[in-house]
């Protein structure tokens, strides 16, 4: 019998919104294997990331620094946003967002 999932149950893995009990993360990816990456935490007010502007600069930097890749951070305010609404829709929560050197050559969905 499945489980009905909660509104924590959920994270967003480039860019899809996968279910925290499914394994996303590939044992060859470079930051599992190697510690490859970079991640920043932030707080959320009201389901909206603050000092937003630089939580993401300085996670740009560190990944310039380390040679990996930056992916397109525009859409992380509204994923964060989306996921304490199901989650802490009102007052604060927190959010970490972690960035791999990855898998080279494939990307991973969930």
């Amino acid at each position: 019998m499945a489980s009905e999932a909660e509104p924590g149950d959920f994270l967003f893995h480039n860019g899809m919104l996968c279910r925290r009990d499914r394994p996303v993360v590939s044992a060859d990816d470079a930051g599992f294997l190697r510690g490859e990456g970079a991640f920043e935490t932030f707080r959320l007010v009201d389901g909206r990331p603050v000092a937003w502007g630089r939580h993401r600069r300085r996670l740009l930097e560190t990944l310039a620094w380390l040679g990996i890749a930056a992916p397109d951070l525009a859409a992380v305010p509204d994923q964060a946003a989306q996921l304490a609404a199901g989650a802490a829709p009102t007052g604060e929560a927190v959010g970490r967002l972690t960035v791999t050197a990855g898998v080279a050559g494939r990307p991973r969905a969930c």
